[in-house]
């Protein structure tokens, strides 16, 4: 009986450290990707979030669960509509949820946000939605910037009085 118990502890202690070095792995992808994960219940107005997921929010990182209407007043007014509609659909049809739209934080900075979801079915469980969040900022400051540059070639080019060939 000894043995069966250090042996049960001993792999107990084993699986312990290996889904702490995957939560850790996990946690630092997500740092590098500028990602985060969130998951919530059918039904339910309460959603989990990664800690990265909840500063992308401009939330302090929280154990438990975070109000799901928290994180929709952070969506900038003009997109929240839009978002709120495909998100209920999302879960109406059992496709998955994809948006992109604009936060503010509370220090009054903008930020872009690229989201995802999809629908989990476990047995005899309640159905859930997991998904990840990416801040797409830069990438969306680099698109306008190249906008704002083809833009001006082209009000150069087309009020130039002189010819001018490419």
């Amino acid at each position: 009986l000894m043995r069966k118990t250090a042996s049960s502890e001993s792999a107990r202690d084993l699986a312990h450290d290996e889904l702490q070095r995957h939560a850790d792995w996990l946690t630092k992808a997500q740092e590098a990707s500028q990602a985060g994960v969130w998951a919530m219940g059918q039904d339910s107005d309460q959603v989990r979030a990664s800690a990265h997921a909840a500063r992308l929010f401009g939330f302090p990182p929280v154990p438990g669960m975070l109000p799901l209407d928290e994180f929709f007043r952070r969506m900038h007014t003009d997109d929240r509509e839009r978002v709120e509609e495909a998100f209920a659909a999302a879960w109406e049809s059992g496709k998955p949820f994809h948006s992109e739209y604009r936060i503010l934080l509370p220090d009054g900075r903008q930020r872009w946000i690229n989201a995802k979801g999809a629908l989990a079915h476990d047995p005899g469980q309640t159905p859930r939605m997991t998904g990840t969040i990416v801040d797409v900022s830069e990438r969306r400051d680099q698109q306008e910037q190249l906008v704002r540059a083809e833009t001006q070639f082209r009000e150069l080019f087309e009020l130039n009085p002189l010819p001018f060939w490419v």
